[in-house]
This record gives C-alpha cells, sequence and structure tokens, in this order.
C-alpha cells in the first residue's frame, strides 16, 4: 500500500491495528511488515487471539508518501490479513510558501494598525 500526504510529513512511529479473529474466516496476522524500506518481523501471538496493535518507531520517514508493505506466514491456513487502522505519527516540515509570509506580514501591519488606533484614542 502506497499512502499519499498533501504535503511533505516527517514519520517518526507507525502504529497499525490488525485482526488475528482464526476463528472468523481465517484472518491472520502479518509474519512482516515493510514500512519505508524498514522490514519489521511480527512474532505469531498465541496468547492474544484476537485484534492486535503494533507500533513500529524508529522511523524518521521524510516524504509526500510511504509504502507499507505486508507479509504473510507461508502455509498457515488462508492468507488472510485484516488490517483496520494505519497511524502515522510525526509532523509536516515546516515549509514556508512566499505567499504565506506575505499574507503573514499584512496581518501583522493589520494588526499594528488597530493597535495604533486604540492607543491615540
Amino acid at each position: 500500500m502506497t499512502f499519499n500526504f498533501a504535503s511533505s510529513v516527517t514519520i517518526n512511529s507507525v502504529d497499525i491495528w490488525v485482526d488475528n479473529t482464526i476463528g472468523y474466516g481465517g484472518v491472520y496476522l502479518p509474519s512482516g511488515v515493510t514500512i519505508g524500506g524498514n522490514f519489521f518481523a511480527i512474532a505469531p501471538d498465541n496468547v492474544n487471539p484476537n485484534s492486535r496493535d503494533y507500533t513500529f518507531s524508529g522511523l524518521n520517514i521524510t516524504g509526500n508518501s510511504v509504502d507499507v508493505q505486508f507479509f504473510q506466514t507461508p502455509g498457515v491456513g488462508t492468507p488472510w490479513i485484516m488490517v483496520g487502522e494505519v497511524t502515522f505519527n510525526g509532523g509536516a516540515n515546516a515549509t514556508t510558501e512566499p505567499s504565506s509570509l506575505l499574507l503573514l506580514g499584512s496581518g501583522l501591519l493589520g494588526a499594528v494598525g488597530v493597535i495604533r488606533r486604540k492607543i491615540s484614542l
């Protein structure tokens, strides 16, 4: 899967919620995931047979998109993986456009004008 963003972002960690309800149609946990070229193995979980949330951190990925690939365990039942939610944690890169600076400057000048009028009254 490729996730596209409206602007350049920095991703520090990713939370992925997957389902492991084997009794409901053969849904299994993935055996691993690649996020922006970084591979993470996922150990089988026989203790918690339901949904799981995994956090993958230390990524430091910057860009307008990120690829996430899920891997199945070969030969384990029906090859279904259910991903319920993917959350990207980080922030937008501060790239100010010239028009934004002009708008900010005109707003500041307007505020100074209002302050001057109030002081002279």
